[in-house]
């Protein structure tokens, strides 16, 4: 094979390769990038789950207390009227003469009635006056994440926190109050009780995950190591073959000087 001919295949090899090389990172690029929108969207997902499992746990607390509060409501309600009706007559002949102790009455009909006591049991019922460190279990909570994280498929480590409509922190762990600012500038969130809230404070779950570009690469490693295996045969091959056309070309040389 002459000179020229071979430096021509030389030079498409190299092409061939480079080109290949361009190809595989474009594709691993390609690869990553879904990768990080399906682990966005599973972290969104599992997050979602987390406020509503949340939402129902705090309904079923507020159906537990409700029943065990109704079981001697009746009785004592019945009793409280009848005591009031009293009162009320017992009044109503007192007016007669004066009209100064209205008010004070009316009160104490109410307490003892027990009409201030449900619309008081009413407004925490309604959690307008709870705080969010009141109605969120941080040991329910963590376990909650972990196990909707795991569920998707995800074991990647995380720090969270509860923040509140000015982005102060309202729950967060001791070990993750350095990482406050990630939390709040790269993680995820969503909002806690959208649908159980009436007049109560808007609060934010954020979770984020200081080594999530090494975790995403490490579940591609399979995918990266093949690729780089088939590169590195390639180049292998491509030398060796090279080589190999030299050495006979220098051989074929060799002869034609001894012949001639």
């Amino acid at each position: 094979m002459k000179e020229k001919y071979i430096r021509l295949l030389m030079v498409v090899g190299i092409v061939a390769i480079v080109g290949l090389i361009a190809l595989q990172t474009y594709w691993v690029s390609n690869t990553y990038t879904l990768r990080e929108q399906d682990f966005s969207d599973d972290v969104t997902q599992a997050l979602a789950e987390v406020s509503i499992w949340l939402e129902e746990d705090e309904i079923r607390q507020r159906h537990d207390h409700n029943f065990s509060y109704s079981s001697g409501y009746w009785s004592q309600k019945t009793d409280s009227l009848r005591s009031a009706e009293k009162m009320r007559h017992s009044t109503t002949e007192e007016n007669s003469s004066s009209f100064t102790d209205v008010g004070t009455e009316q009160k104490e009909i109410l307490s003892q009635s027990g009409i201030l006591d449900d619309i008081l049991e009413g407004l925490y019922e309604l959690n307008i006056c709870r705080a969010i460190t009141e109605r969120v279990d941080t040991t329910r909570l963590d376990s909650l994440i972990t196990e909707r994280l795991t569920a998707h498929g995800i074991k990647a480590k995380y720090v969270y926190g509860v923040y509140n409509r000015f982005r102060k922190p309202e729950i967060i762990r001791s070990a993750d109050q350095s990482f406050n600012v990630n939390i709040l500038t790269q993680g995820y969130k969503v909002q806690l009780f959208t649908n159980s809230d009436v007049a109560s404070d808007v609060n934010f779950l954020r979770i984020w995950f200081p080594h999530q570009r090494g975790y995403l690469i490490k579940s591609m490693w399979v995918m990266l190591a093949t690729s780089a295996v088939l590169l590195v045969v390639i180049m292998v091959l491509f030398s060796y073959a090279v080589n190999t056309i030299y050495r006979q070309k220098k051989l074929s040389d060799i002869k034609s000087d001894f012949i001639n």
